[in-house]
């Protein structure tokens, strides 16, 4: 294969890859504000603690193989049906640890009978998340469109049946339901796409060396998921646990902010795997590597503080679209808009983590944030609700991205580096894409 050809075929791939992204955020975007505005801050806040405790126990389905999977994939550690039937296997035996882990936390926190019935609705998807494995093999093929268009049409369809509900004033409940349907529908589209261009026949091996390979392989990423899991869940079900008269409200208000994040975290995941290849492609020159690390940390950093910039001026028109009763979020959303500088920080420094070599640290630095995450919100919430909830997130994420690297004298590099594109990046971009520039006229 030329390699044009070759560029031609990833870059059709990261296209597919970039417009499946943008098309469910805006989607989600869209009907999510219908149905915040039909459910009401109170009912958005069920909603929301349901899928917030299901999500904090939902990383023992992955095992901690997401990672692992693809790269097997693409290096033919094992036959694709012997890693598809071993991870299926482990997946499936990590849903019902996540299910028995949902219902023991309902046991004693001794939820209410309507709490209780969402988060076992949204529960039940545990054991759909097992076939996204799938989804890894189309990767390792680079079969982006193909996941795009299956994860387009459970979008349209799960969306058709959220406004459904509205339409005709179902309860809270059916809500849970379409949130589950997200996973049954992208599901049954992988388990098709596999039969159609691969084995129409559904043959899996389960081979116990690969078994064990994944175990090994997975186990260290399945407690650093558990870190990060923690401090992204906990804050919502500590607001509805600790905030006994207004639980509810608060986390609605809550909730909506948080939803809107993601699109803050889009750009810089998008724009990451666009210039990690020639970040990598460089590590045999040192000289090389170290100005194109400095140059993708300060892209990365400066691009993380413009969208946190933009989100903050524009986060009153934002939350209008979601009525009157959720402008208490427009607060929130301001201080979550600081996450987006220290997520993009998070996201380039971990890339040069794993790219060390040092994943034990990746999990010291995620334990770090999740701990701190805890801690803050056991004081804050009480004194200041959802408002403290918000600063101890971005506080947790500062110190997990930032702050804990210059304790660790193996990630004291990466801190310098990071506090060079805080204080010189703006400055280093503004050189080099005038140099660039100059060069090309």
């Amino acid at each position: 294969m030329s390699k044009q050809t070759e560029f031609k075929i990833y870059f059709a791939n990261t296209s597919w890859m970039v417009f499946g992204r943008l098309f469910k955020a805006l989607i989600a975007f869209i009907v999510g504000i219908f149905v915040a505005r039909y459910l009401g801050p109170d009912r958005y806040g069920v909603l929301n603690y349901a899928i917030g405790v299901s999500s904090l126990f939902v990383v023992f389905t992955s095992m901690g193989l997401n990672r692992v999977l693809t790269l097997d994939f693409v290096r033919k550690s094992y036959s694709d049906e012997a890693l598809l039937g071993s991870s299926l296997f482990l997946r499936n035996i990590g849903a019902l640890i996540s299910l028995l882990s949902v219902i023991l936390f309902l046991i004693i926190s001794k939820s209410d009978l309507e709490t209780t019935l969402l988060t076992i609705i949204c529960s039940i998807s545990f054991f759909a998340r097992p076939f996204e494995n799938l989804r890894f093999l189309f990767e390792a093929k680079v079969w982006a469109k193909n996941i795009a268009i299956v994860e387009a049409i459970q979008c349209i369809l799960s969306s058709l049946l959220r406004i459904y509900f509205i339409l005709v004033k179902e309860d809270v409940l059916w809500f849970a339901v379409s949130w589950l349907s997200e996973w049954i529908f992208v599901s049954l589209g992988y388990v098709y796409v596999y039969r159609k261009k691969i084995n129409k026949h559904w043959i899996f091996d389960y081979n116990k060396d690969a078994i064990f390979h994944l175990l090994r392989q997975g186990f260290p990423l399945l407690l650093s998921g558990i870190a990060i899991v923690v401090y992204q869940q906990i804050d919502k079900i500590m607001i509805r646990d600790m905030l006994i008269l207004d639980g509810d409200e608060q986390l609605g208000f809550y909730s909506v902010a948080a939803r809107i994040m993601p699109f803050v975290f889009l750009v810089p995941q998008m724009l990451s795997k666009a210039l990690v290849p020639a970040l990598l492609n460089s590590e045999s020159n040192q000289e090389k590597y170290k100005k194109r690390l400095q140059l993708y940390l300060d892209i990365m950093t400066w691009t993380g503080i413009s969208l946190s910039v933009i989100l903050i001026i524009i986060s009153k028109p934002l939350i209008w679209f979601y009525g009157q009763e959720f402008s208490s979020s427009v607060i929130l959303l301001q201080i979550m808009a600081l996450k987006g500088v220290f997520f993009t920080m998070s996201l380039s420094s971990g890339l040069w983590i794993i790219s060390q070599g040092l994943n034990k640290w990746a999990l010291l630095r995620n334990l770090a944030g999740a701990i701190t995450n805890i801690i803050l919100n056991l004081f804050m919430i009480p004194l200041y609700g959802a408002l403290g909830a918000s600063y101890a997130t971005v506080i947790s994420l500062i110190i997990s991205s930032f702050l804990v690297h210059p304790l660790v004298p193996s990630l004291r590099p990466i801190f310098y580096l990071q506090f060079k594109s805080l204080t010189h990046g703006l400055i280093n971009l503004v050189r080099y894409f005038t140099r660039q520039y100059k060069l090309n006229t």
